[in-house]
């Protein structure tokens, strides 16, 4: 279990970046 875990927050940690990412772009856009 313990083996497994980094590998999860890597890709949790990328799954987060992406959804921020998408949240930023359309208020960089309005300005």
């Amino acid at each position: 279990m313990r083996a497994a875990l980094p590998h999860a927050v890597l890709v949790v940690d990328h799954f987060l970046i992406v959804q921020l990412a998408n949240a930023a772009l359309p208020e960089v856009r309005r300005r």
